[in-house]
């Protein structure tokens, strides 16, 4: 089932979002939208996998492309990255070109088209890395919509996108030397921790404990500020020794144990808040890929090379 497999959806003003759809046995009740990490939908297939076992609970999983503006032209009409190695990837290009605004148009057409075309009536969004922190913002532009988040080391959530090259240099800055590093006033954008007064739904987080974005302590910050705004509803996990994107196949920091746990948490929160009552045997977790790389899920690689240049901007 891993195969890809895309529909259009349209999101309006002239853009259409393609979707993977995984699909349950059974016609499903409820949806969960899953964000994809600073690699895309394309490279590789972890994320499909991932999306294929969340079916087999009876969910409807869609697995957006967030990138669908920014994809170069020259890989969009031909592979739009698949089979690509990670290091080939335009993740720069990928990263500075996507808004919050964008995300969030995006998603709305996604949820809409659940509702209206496939009689959804629960949605939960969940994501890796940067998808964790797409998770978190729709999770508070939607709250009348979305009724669980789930974040797999979600960073850079006290940072708005802008679709600009200096939002993406305090992205880099965040990345290597954590959230306090990054200092510089946000203007009038509001980051998406900005926004937690509307977060109502609950809100599960799995973070490394030898991980600085998100580091445990800024879980412990989203937590406090959630709770600050009326929401304690948000349990953070802490996985000893494990580093940013343990939980994602498709990177080298992939931790098998910390991994399959964080999937069985993932499983039975995602079933309690969005199926109440069901009873589900959870099959085993996705697994690592075939071939896995430095710049899988945080594009960590990426900015470790641009970091000399930040440095002197």
């Amino acid at each position: 089932m891993a195969q890809l497999s895309l529909l259009q959806v349209d999101a309006g003003s002239n853009a259409r979002v393609p979707v993977h759809l995984s699909r349950p046995s059974t016609r499903p009740t409820a949806a969960v939208i899953l964000c994809h990490h600073g690699l895309g939908i394309y490279q590789d297939d972890f994320q499909r996998r991932y999306a294929d076992s969340l079916a087999q609970l009876g969910f409807l999983v869609a697995l957006p492309d967030f990138y669908h503006r920014t994809w170069p032209v020259t890989k969009v009409a031909s592979t739009k990255g698949a089979g690509l190695s990670q290091k080939d990837l335009p993740v720069v290009d990928l990263i500075t070109r996507v808004s919050d605004e964008q995300l969030v148009a995006d998603a709305t057409a996604v949820v809409e088209y659940l509702e209206a075309k496939e009689g959804i009536t629960s949605i939960g969004v969940a994501g890796f890395c940067l998808g964790g922190r797409t998770a978190w913002l729709l999770a508070c532009a939607m709250p009348d919509k979305i009724k669980a988040c789930n974040m797999c080391h979600g960073g850079n959530i006290t940072i708005p996108l802008q679709g600009t090259r200096l939002c993406f240099c305090k992205l880099m800055l965040a990345h290597i030397f954590g959230r306090g590093a990054v200092c510089c006033p946000h203007g009038k954008a509001r980051s998406p921790l900005d926004r937690c007064s509307a977060l109502r739904c609950p809100v599960m987080a799995h973070v490394g404990a030898a991980d600085n974005n998100p580091s445990p302590a800024e879980a412990e910050l989203l937590r406090a500020s959630l709770a600050k705004c009326g929401n304690s509803d948000m349990v953070v996990h802490v996985y000893d020794g494990a580093k940013h994107g343990f939980c994602c196949g498709d990177s080298d920091s992939y931790q098998q144990a910390a991994a399959d746990l964080a999937w069985q948490r993932t499983a039975s929160f995602l079933l309690k808040a969005l199926t109440p009552g069901k009873k589900c045997d959870i099959p085993a977790a996705p697994g690592k890929s075939k071939q896995t790389g430095a710049e899988c899920t945080s594009a960590c690689a990426e900015i470790a090379k641009k970091d000399a240049a930040v440095r002197s901007t």
